[in-house]
């Protein structure tokens, strides 16, 4: 009798696991998506061609020939296209935060025009931020595409934590 209960009660735990892993699985899904919507509608479509093309010739996590334009074998510029999904996919933290996360023209614009210094593999951001909505943005930038707000260094940070 005990064993019988105990199987019944393992039945429904491995039942109750599998809901549970399903629906965690689909908030997964759900989210990935609603980042992905965010992205690609703040994307001009030459900055989404750019990115589709790179996503095209290559593999970044396989191939890191592709990602880098190289001169004696050493890497000194990341391509454009990649600059764009390393810059995107930095920003899913911050949407997983609840922050906002934009590729505006500018944004894109700065983060393809921005030149990697010898040795270095890091895009520009180095905590710059909006004061007003915090959305993070390469340290070029002064103004907030998404509201107008002044960006900077921890700009949200040095306004809110008075």
């Amino acid at each position: 009798m005990i064993k019988q209960r105990l199987l019944r009660l393992e039945k429904t735990a491995k039942k109750r696991i599998a809901e549970i892993n399903a629906d965690k699985q689909r908030k997964f899904e759900e989210q990935g998506n609603a980042f992905k919507r965010a992205i690609f509608d703040s994307l001009s479509d030459e900055h989404l061609r750019l990115l589709r093309d790179f996503l095209a010739e290559s593999n970044p996590a396989v191939d890191q020939s592709l990602t880098y334009t190289v001169r004696d074998g050493i890497p000194i510029d990341v391509k454009p296209g990649g600059k764009l999904l390393a810059w995107i996919n930095d920003r899913y933290k911050d949407f997983a935060e609840g922050l906002p996360v934009s590729v505006a023209p500018v944004i894109a614009e700065a983060i393809i025009n921005f030149k990697l210094e010898e040795g270095q593999y890091d895009l520009p951001d180095n905590g710059s931020n909006c004061e007003d909505c915090q959305l993070t943005v390469p340290i070029s930038i002064t103004e907030c595409p998404l509201c107008g707000g002044r960006c900077g260094y921890r700009a949200y940070q040095f306004k809110h934590s008075k």
